[in-house]
C-alpha cells in the first residue's frame, strides 16, 4: 500500500484546523483488536472498487494481513490517506420512469474495502459522541421499536447540498476527536470517479 507519512504536525488532541481550542470528549480507538472486531461485521458479497479487494479478501486473510490493517492506525494519526482510496468507481442504478432522464437513474459509488473499513469504525465512534434527540426517527440503528407519525418533505439531493466545511463546524462544536474531523476533511477532498457502464468505465 502507499505510504501514507506525513511531513506535516499531526493535529493534536486540543486544536483544530480553524484555530479553535475544543478539547475532545474523547479519542477514537484504533487499536489492532478494535479493527479485526469491526473486519468481522464486515458484509459478504459486496462490490469492490477499483482495486478489486473484496470484504471476504479482508474478513477470511485478516490474521495474514495484520500489518495491512494497522495502517489504519497510521492513517488516522497522519489525518493522510493513500490515494488508491481517493479513486472510486459509480454505477447508475435505473429508478423508475422513463429511462432516458437522466435524472431517474441513482448514482452508486463503489468505495474502496479498507476505507468503508474506516468509516465504520468513526461512523460508531461519532455516534457515540453526539447525542441525537428522541424525535430522530430515521437514520438510526438499533432503536425504540416505537410508532412514527410523519410528513413527508422531498428535498431534492439534499445530502449532496450540505456543505463540508458546517459539517466538520457541527463536529467541533461536539467536541469529536480533531484527528477524526482532519480525516473526514481528508476523505472528502481530491477524490476522483469513474463512471462505470455497459461499455467499460470512463
Amino acid at each position: 500500500m502507499e505510504n501514507v507519512q506525513s511531513k506535516e504536525k499531526p493535529i493534536g488532541e486540543n486544536e483544530s484546523e480553524e484555530g479553535i481550542g475544543t478539547e475532545s470528549r474523547s479519542t477514537l480507538n484504533m487499536s489492532l483488536e478494535t479493527v479485526k472486531s469491526f473486519v468481522l461485521r464486515l458484509k459478504n458479497r459486496k462490490a469492490p472498487s477499483a482495486d478489486e479487494i473484496t470484504n471476504e479478501f479482508i474478513k477470511y486473510g485478516r490474521e495474514l494481513l495484520l500489518q495491512q490493517i494497522t495502517l489504519l492506525e497510521k492513517i488516522y494519526n497522519t489525518g493522510r490517506m493513500p490515494k488508491a482510496w481517493k479513486s472510486n468507481i459509480t454505477i447508475s442504478i435505473f429508478n423508475k420512469s422513463n429511462k432516458k432522464i437522466p435524472q431517474n437513474y441513482r448514482g452508486i459509488i463503489l468505495l474502496s474495502a479498507m476505507l468503508k473499513l474506516m468509516t465504520r469504525i468513526i461512523t460508531e465512534y461519532i455516534g457515540n459522541q453526539i447525542l441525537i434527540s428522541e424525535e430522530q426517527q430515521s437514520f438510526r440503528a438499533i432503536e425504540f421499536n416505537k410508532s412514527a407519525y410523519l410528513c413527508f418533505v422531498d428535498l431534492t439531493q439534499a445530502f449532496d447540498r450540505i456543505q463540508l466545511k458546517d459539517v466538520l463546524n457541527v463536529l467541533r462544536e461536539n467536541r469529536v476527536d480533531t484527528k477524526v474531523i482532519k480525516l473526514i476533511k481528508e476523505m472528502n477532498t481530491e477524490n476522483t470517479t469513474k463512471i462505470r457502464t455497459d461499455c467499460g468505465s470512463h
